[in-house]
């Protein structure tokens, strides 16, 4: 009983840092807009005309979607449906970082995530991406395989 508990703890940290790191982020980015615009547009792959939206919109669904996964975990005790979320976003963070790493700025420039002004290294930014969708992806999967929720509570008196 106290293994499966630990065993459950364990399985939500990953997306419990997962989303306060996103969470943490998008407030990050919405702080500081004038950066991650001049982030955005030295990456040159959205459109001139595309990227006041989004910096806006980027930063917003970031902070929506690391706020709605910890609520998910916190106030429904679910690990499943946050982790599918952040395994989304992470895909799409490392597409993104996928194509500036085969394709880099002409000027090396950040990454936009708004703690670092140092030019980015694509390939460690995609694999950090492409590890946290595997890591949720094996969140999901033991999820699945359990067939409920995967509680994160300290206190789960366990199988109903």
């Amino acid at each position: 009983m106290r293994e499966r508990r630990r065993w459950r703890l364990m399985v939500a940290v990953i997306p419990v840092m997962a989303g306060v790191f996103v969470l943490a982020t998008g407030i990050s980015k919405m702080l500081s807009p004038e950066a991650f615009n001049e982030a955005v547009r030295a990456h040159a792959l959205i459109p001139g005309w595309m990227t006041s939206a989004a910096v806006w919109v980027v930063p917003v669904g970031e902070a929506v979607i690391g706020g709605w996964a910890l609520w998910l975990i916190g106030v429904h005790q679910t690990v499943g449906r946050a982790s599918l979320w952040l395994v989304v976003l992470f895909a799409v963070f490392a597409g993104y970082a996928g194509l500036l790493w085969l394709n880099p700025p002409a000027s090396g420039s950040s990454c936009g995530c708004g703690w670092s002004e140092a030019p980015a290294a694509w390939a460690s930014i995609c694999a950090r991406n492409l590890l946290m969708v595997g890591l949720l992806s094996g969140v999901l999967l033991v999820e699945q395989n359990s067939h409920r929720s995967v509680s994160w509570s300290v206190n789960a008196a366990g199988p109903p």
